[in-house]
């Protein structure tokens, strides 16, 4: 196959904060006040090009199940592939999951194919997104991920082969 990996990291991912943080959900603020908040911090990771513990500690807030952390921890690894077609550009990322024996999952356009997503973003609505698509949007606001860039034939299949 004519696929190829490169490291689109151009630093090395800091080590993410030993101490978590325990707030209460806020049930009290509606989605949309979530969503924007979220978004103003991946705006702010872009700017700065890093990710601070008090960034964390709100995306963990925000977002509930300390998922931040657990995101950030596949930041800039192999796990994490933008798989691209050439000469398109059309891009997906390929996330691995903790356990070898599983398929990975896809992330494309803020969907993910996993389990949580399905059951706790779409059907039940109590996430934003699950920690594949948080992981996905950290990498892609710290520009720090692989991109494997595949043909046509490899890309579609990759594509079928989601779980």
């Amino acid at each position: 196959s004519g696929s190829q990996l490169e490291s689109k990291a151009d630093a090395s991912v800091p080590e993410p904060p030993a101490a978590r943080w325990d707030a209460p959900q806020l049930a009290a603020s509606s989605p949309i006040t979530h969503a924007l908040v979220v978004e103003r911090i991946f705006a702010d990771v872009r700017a700065a090009r890093s990710v601070s513990k008090e960034q964390l500690k709100l995306l963990d807030f925000m977002l509930g199940d300390e998922m931040a952390l657990s995101a950030l921890g596949l930041v800039g690894t192999k796990r994490l592939v933008c798989v691209t077609n050439r000469p398109s550009g059309r891009h997906f990322f390929s996330v691995a999951p903790s356990d070898p024996r599983s398929e990975a999952y896809r992330c494309f356009d803020g969907i993910c194919t996993c389990p949580d997503f399905a059951f706790n973003v779409l059907q039940r609505g109590r996430k934003l997104f699950c920690k594949h698509v948080l992981a996905v949007r950290l990498a892609q606001s710290l520009d720090r991920y692989f991109v494997k860039y595949v043909d046509s034939v490899e890309f579609v299949h990759s594509m079928a082969t989601a779980p």
